[in-house]
């Protein structure tokens, strides 16, 4: 039986946002990156097949992923990073069917190519709650995928 992917230390969607992330700059063909970086990754063939079809799927579909991610952000300019995990999540999100939405857009842990956010934190007595901000159990009851990101 394959190793359980919790044991693992590497996850296919991690491998998948590094070889995006060094595409453009090593100037290697994705089929090298791919194998190259499969080669050192313990993956079940399971995991070896979703990353796989994860990096040739972005490829292949990277400018309608960039059209839909630029229709969201106002055609702000993102960071290559920052746009790569864009392409990754939604690709899975859209493209990938038997991939749960949750799953497509939550990293375990940060991936190595992104600093986490932070935000400064103000005084308990400055913090007041707000009625018409919605309730963490109201947001996480939504469906993560938004109704209107297709044209009509």
């Amino acid at each position: 039986m394959a190793p359980l992917n919790a044991v693992n230390e590497q996850k296919p969607r991690q491998i998948a946002a590094r070889i995006l992330g060094q595409r453009r700059a090593n100037g290697l063909f994705i089929e090298d990156l791919l194998e190259i970086a499969l080669a050192s990754a313990s993956l079940s063939s399971a995991d070896r097949g979703l990353c796989q079809e994860i990096v040739y799927g972005v490829v292949r579909w990277q400018a309608t992923l960039d059209w839909l991610i630029a229709r969201k952000t106002s055609g702000r300019e993102q960071k290559p990073a920052l746009q790569n995990l864009l392409r990754l999540g939604l690709y899975q999100i859209f493209w990938l069917d038997r991939i749960p939405d949750h799953a497509a857009v939550a990293f375990p842990t940060t991936p190595p190519s992104t600093k986490p956010l932070s935000r400064p934190r103000k005084a308990a007595s400055a913090r007041k709650p707000d009625s018409s901000t919605p309730s963490c159990a109201a947001i996480c009851a939504k469906r993560t995928r938004p109704k209107n990101f297709w044209p009509t």
